[in-house]
């Protein structure tokens, strides 16, 4: 074999290792979630609130079973990133059923608890008004492990009660610890949350 030939079957496996080299990185660079960098923060009217968040929101469908027999109107509306995600649902129940916010804290805390691979949850919770209304703010910190990766779990959101219109209004940012933004993010979202004019 002359050495012409030898050049290029040794520049041709260089190439091929280099690519399989950035096929291999990319497959594993993309198991590591990195931050998430939000810039796109507007005033949105969400459910029957306003709040500032950093994206638009999609309609989400939830199955409540039998309880949804106890609702006149339920919306559900999610905001999605990767590593940090806004769910906002507001539920009007029937005139004779009266809304109960400590029910709806302890589901809100029971479907984190519930979510794959959460363990050890911890949760706090603060009675505080918003726009007049009964409201708890809840904080909440687990370990998660899905397959290889592990982390610690945040959800923080807010549970308000409009009884006067027997209607509940749930609030949840959740994010992990590869997210080292999310508090702030969280946080600012959570401050801004107001009923809707």
């Amino acid at each position: 074999m002359n050495s012409a030939v030898k050049y290029v079957m040794i520049v041709i496996l260089a190439l091929l290792g280099l690519a399989v080299g950035i096929v291999v990185a990319q497959k594993v660079l993309a198991t590591f979630v990195g931050p998430v960098v939000l810039k796109d923060w507007q005033t949105r009217t969400v459910a029957g609130l306003t709040m500032e968040s950093p994206g638009g929101f999609k309609e989400r469908t939830l199955n409540f079973g039998e309880a949804r027999k106890m609702m006149e109107e339920v919306d559900s509306q999610l905001c999605t990133f990767r590593g940090f995600e806004i769910e906002v649902m507001r539920v009007k129940y029937k005139p004779e059923i009266v809304p109960n916010l400590d029910g709806a804290v302890k589901g809100a805390v029971n479907g984190v608890a519930k979510l794959e691979g959460v363990t050890n949850l911890k949760d706090t919770q603060k009675r505080i008004t918003i726009s007049g209304k009964p409201a708890v703010r809840l904080d909440m910190r687990g370990e998660r492990t899905l397959g290889s990766r592990s982390g610690i779990l945040h959800a923080n959101g807010l549970v308000i009660a409009d009884m006067e219109n027997h209607t509940l209004y749930q609030v949840e940012v959740v994010f992990d610890s590869s997210n080292p933004n999310g508090p702030e993010y969280a946080e600012r979202l959570l401050k801004s949350v107001k009923l809707a004019p």
